[in-house]
């Protein structure tokens, strides 16, 4: 099976906003925002999406989502080695999350949780952090200079 990871558009927005909401993750900052979005593809169908919004040298790593019926093949993956890929050409050193829901899923990748103490100022400033994830959500963090 062929899936195809490329760099998402305008023309992908409604795609993106329909699998957010079938995954039960927001969407109220996705079309007028900064994040850069990367989704993957199987028949011109979006199946699978992922997010980064770039502040300087520190990434907030914004809604990995796949379509239910494609997890079993690795699309989750396949997105978020995508995008450190793109990360790494643009120099971040440092990415976080908000989660409710994958800690586990996360960990598999490095991620650790951390203290909300701990998040840059800049992250901290995000609407994500500030607005749209509670203050339940669970931070994480990895760092990229090994």
């Amino acid at each position: 099976m062929d899936i195809n990871i490329r760099q998402a558009d305008k023309a992908d927005l409604a795609d993106i906003i329909k699998l957010l909401d079938n995954n039960n993750l927001p969407t109220i900052d996705i079309p007028n925002s900064s994040i850069q979005l990367f989704i993957g593809s199987y028949n011109c169908s979006t199946i699978g999406v992922i997010g980064i919004e770039i502040y300087e040298k520190t990434g907030l790593l914004r809604s990995l989502a796949v379509q239910e019926s494609f997890n079993k093949l690795k699309v989750g993956t396949k997105l978020i080695n995508k995008l450190f890929d793109h990360i790494k050409l643009n120099n971040i050193r440092d990415v976080y999350l908000l989660t409710e829901s994958a800690e586990d899923y996360f960990t598999r990748f490095e991620f650790e949780k951390v203290d909300r103490s701990i998040v840059p100022g800049v992250i901290m400033e995000t609407r994500e952090y500030k607005d749209i994830c509670p203050n339940s959500a669970v931070v994480m963090h990895k760092n990229l200079i090994k």
